[in-house]
C-alpha cells in the first residue's frame, strides 16, 4: 500500500471512529494488516504509534469544534467519545499545551 493510500485509509478509519475508542488491533483488522505492520508503517510515516495518531486526530477535531461551534467543553468531549470531560480537558492540555477553554474565539 503506497504511503498516500495508507494515509488516506488511516484517516478514513479515524473519521469513522472519532466518537469513541479505536484500538490498534481494530485498526489493523480494518486495514487488513497485521498489527505489527500497522505500527511499523505509522512510526515510519508519521513518527508515532497508531493509538497516538488517533488521539492527536481526536484532539485536532476537538480544537476545531471548540473554535467553530458553541458546543460546551462537555459536549465536545462527548462528541469525541470521552465519558469524563475532566479527562478530556487533561488530555487536551497535554496535547495542545493549553486548556480547551483557551481555544474559544475571543
Amino acid at each position: 500500500m503506497a504511503l498516500h493510500g495508507f494515509s488516506a485509509a488511516l484517516l478514513a478509519l479515524f473519521e469513522a471512529h472519532v466518537d469513541g475508542p479505536l484500538r490498534p488491533s481494530t485498526m489493523a483488522q480494518a486495514m487488513d494488516l497485521p498489527e505489527r505492520t500497522l505500527t511499523t508503517r505509522c512510526r515510519t510515516a508519521f513518527g508515532a504509534a497508531p493509538a497516538q495518531l488517533f488521539l492527536k486526530y481526536r484532539m485536532e477535531r476537538a480544537r476545531t469544534l471548540l473554535a467553530q461551534t458553541d458546543l460546551s467543553i462537555s459536549a465536545v468531549a462527548e462528541c469525541l467519545g470521552f465519558a469524563n470531560p475532566y479527562h478530556f480537558s487533561t488530555v487536551y492540555k497535554r496535547i495542545h499545551g493549553i486548556p480547551p477553554t483557551r481555544h474559544r474565539p475571543a
